[in-house]
């Protein structure tokens, strides 16, 4: 029997592969780089628990990302939502909005003082982030296989992490060398 050449199925599952690596590049590109830039607006909570808040802002955030992709992750297990996930080849649809919680992240650095800064917004933002990056996931992988041809099911199912874990490499990379840049 005669395999199929890597180009030839390279070709098919891009989609899977550009899916999973894109959902981590966005999620890389805020998290933990420039979220962890995020500093707490001074007169912004009560006095009681402004010390608190500040001292532990950052395992705030980090908290609020852990709980939040949970949920996301348990989001696509509910059954009324099954025909809802959109397949592989139409994950952009949703990965296009979510960029815009990009915006919301980089503001909430740069802008510190305004209402993107507000603890609140930063709270809003880790969590839409992090509910998006647990609930894109498990879709890429729910859909990224049964979406594939037949004799490329394998193939997605063992390259899919590889996407996922050359899209964390690259979202890092390329935010934390922003964030090196934009602090000269």
């Amino acid at each position: 029997k005669n395999s199929p050449r890597i180009h030839d199925v390279l070709l098919r599952v891009w989609p899977q592969e550009l899916g999973i690596f894109s959902i981590y590049f966005q999620t890389f590109l805020a998290f933990p780089a420039v979220t962890g830039q995020w500093s707490l607006q001074s007169d912004s909570l009560p006095p009681a628990w402004e010390g608190l808040v500040r001292e532990n802002y950052h395992l705030i955030g980090v908290s609020i990302f852990q709980i939040f992709d949970l949920l996301g992750r348990f989001t696509t297990e509910l059954q009324s939502l099954q025909d809802c996930w959109p397949k592989t080849r139409r994950l952009w649809v949703l990965l296009g909005p979510r960029m815009l919680l990009l915006i919301a992240a980089f503001n909430g650095w740069t802008h510190g003082e305004s209402l993107w800064g507000n603890p609140f917004c930063h709270a809003l933002t880790m969590a839409a982030l992090a509910f998006t990056n647990g609930m894109l996931t498990n879709i890429a992988f729910m859909r990224g296989i049964p979406d594939a041809l037949p004799e490329d099911r394998d193939f997605v199912g063992r390259a899919m992490p590889l996407g996922l874990i050359l899209g964390v490499v690259a979202g890092s990379y390329t935010s934390s060398t922003m964030v090196l840049r934009m602090k000269d």
